[in-house]
C-alpha cells in the first residue's frame, strides 16, 4: 500500500460505517482520528487564544454552527498534509469553505 495515493492502513472498523450509515441515517457517522488532530492538552491552550464567539459578545451574534475544536483540526489536517482545500475529508463533516474562511480570519 502506498501511503502518498490515500490507500493506507484503515482505522479499524472502519468497514462499517456505510451499513451504520444505512440502518441509522438521522445518526452521525463517527469521524476518524488523524494524527494531525489536537490532543486535550493542546486544546485548553488553542481554546484561550481564539477570540470570544461572536454570540457571547455585547453585541450579539448568531451561535456557531461548527464546533471550534473541529474547524482547528481541519485546518491543522490541511496544513500538515499540504492538502487543497477542497480536499478536505467529508468525515471531518465540515464544509471547505467554511474551514478556510476560520482560517482566512
Amino acid at each position: 500500500m502506498n501511503p502518498r495515493k490515500g490507500n493506507g492502513p484503515r482505522p479499524p472498523g472502519s468497514w462499517l460505517l456505510p451499513q451504520v450509515a444505512a440502518r441509522h441515517p438521522g445518526m452521525p457517522l463517527p469521524r476518524y482520528r488523524y494524527p494531525s488532530d489536537t490532543s486535550d492538552l493542546e486544546w485548553v491552550l488553542l481554546e484561550r487564544l481564539l477570540p470570544t464567539p461572536s454570540c457571547q459578545t455585547p453585541k450579539g451574534g448568531a451561535p456557531e454552527k461548527w464546533p471550534r475544536r473541529r474547524v482547528v483540526d481541519a485546518i491543522r489536517y490541511i496544513t500538515d498534509n499540504g492538502a487543497k482545500w477542497r480536499a478536505l475529508p467529508a468525515d471531518f463533516g465540515i464544509p471547505w469553505r467554511t474551514v478556510f474562511g476560520y482560517f482566512a480570519r
